[in-house]
């Protein structure tokens, strides 16, 4: 089935299931999550090496489905160049100053560092 915004907003839970998986049939790693709380993300999933690893790209009320359709286009084309998208998001996420972080945490530094061995 092609995931379109009536498509998904059609899309039901089945009993039991905490969560499900939905994918596009004309662009493969491109689906939808439907979460038991009502949460419905856009994602891509796509293999690094022997990882396989999803992408969320948005939630449904907050971008279509052609939007979400061009992200994933976008994120899978950076995976076939020997990329990793979610890599990517994780190092823009980490702290720019690692030693700004750990003087304003309340623990002291010590308990950061390993024992001598």
């Amino acid at each position: 089935m092609k995931l379109t915004n009536a498509n998904v907003a059609g899309l039901k839970l089945p009993d039991g299931k905490s969560d499900l998986l939905v994918f596009d049939d004309s662009l493969p790693g491109f689906g939808v999550r439907l979460r038991a709380g009502g949460k419905r993300t856009w994602i891509a999933q796509y293999r690094v090496g022997s990882q396989q690893r999803r992408l969320s790209l948005g939630t449904v009320e907050a971008i279509d489905a052609t939007e979400a359709r061009r992200r994933a286009r976008e994120a899978i084309a950076r995976v076939q160049l020997g990329q990793d998208p979610q890599a990517e998001k994780v190092v823009a996420r980490a702290p720019k100053n690692p030693g700004a972080y750990i003087r304003r945490s309340r623990r002291p530094v010590f308990a950061l560092c390993r024992a001598k061995t």
